[in-house]
């Protein structure tokens, strides 16, 4: 035989294989999330293994209604992921990012939201949740009703909360949770339309407005003091309302263009 036409010969990929290691890796991972959440495989929680995902893009504001009749308002940029049908025994759900429940009671199954790092468990009240993974701290603020708090990776660490009570979760200073009072306004003003920044400092409002109004900042402006702390009050603002006072107090220009703001 001819050498050259062995040399010459290109190596046939078996794409069909590696499509089924995929399907199979996919397979495995969404299976680990259903173990995690809803237990062992049996007829009946086959059946609930839809799950149904809504997701708030920032700018948005959601309000959607769980299969038990439970309401939750989604912030900005934030997602909640719950079964079609809840089991008999629990009502789980996952939640990434801040949204209001009002919870339908029921005591003979607990509702129970898992963030990335705590645990909300309750019969029927009304609360807030605000986590998103990439802060350090993850916040729980009851309305009505009362609620228990506890690390995800530790169920022992646990606070039980009444109407006016918050919890904070400190992830990355090791301070475990911290139970105080807290300020409705800004907690829960988000859920009235109200913008309320107190004692925050820039980047804190930056990040605040880009959720609220689903916009990307860019700084040039270098001589901007960042440590220093803003407070204000909105009631359903605009963005140039919001920017024209936090423009003065830190002493900057800025340029809208499209969903960009320059800081100059």
């Amino acid at each position: 035989s001819d050498p050259t036409s062995i040399i010459d010969k290109k190596p046939v990929v078996n794409m069909g294989y590696w499509v089924r290691i995929a399907a199979i890796l996919v397979l495995g991972i969404s299976l680990a999330i259903f173990l995690r959440f809803y237990g062992p495989l049996t007829q009946d929680n086959l059946v609930e293994f839809k799950v149904i995902e809504k997701v708030s893009l920032p700018g948005q504001h959601i309000t959607t209604k769980l299969p038990d009749g439970t309401i939750v308002q989604l912030n900005g940029d934030s997602k909640i992921i719950f079964p079609e049908n809840f089991k008999d025994e629990i009502r789980n759900v996952q939640l990434q990012g801040e949204a209001f429940f009002e919870v339908k009671r029921d005591e003979s199954r607990p509702f129970i939201i898992s963030t990335h790092d705590i645990q909300v468990r309750v019969l029927g009240t009304s609360f807030n949740v605000k986590s998103y993974p990439e802060e350090d701290q993850s916040i729980v603020a009851v309305a009505t009703g009362k609620v228990a708090v506890s690390d995800i990776s530790d169920e022992e660490m646990q606070l039980n909360l009444l109407p006016g009570e918050k919890a904070t979760h400190f992830r990355l200073e090791n301070r475990g949770l911290l139970k105080e009072k807290y300020d409705f306004e800004s907690e829960l003003g988000w859920t009235e339309k109200m913008l309320v920044f107190k004692e925050s400092q820039f980047d804190q409002i930056t990040k605040e407005l880009s959720r609220w109004y689903g916009v990307e900042f860019e700084i040039t402006n270098t001589k901007i003091d960042f440590t220093q702390k803003f407070s204000g009050r909105y009631e359903d603002p605009t963005i140039n309302g919001v920017l024209e006072g936090i423009s003065f107090v830190y002493g900057f220009k800025y340029e809208i263009t499209g969903n960009k703001i320059l800081i100059k």
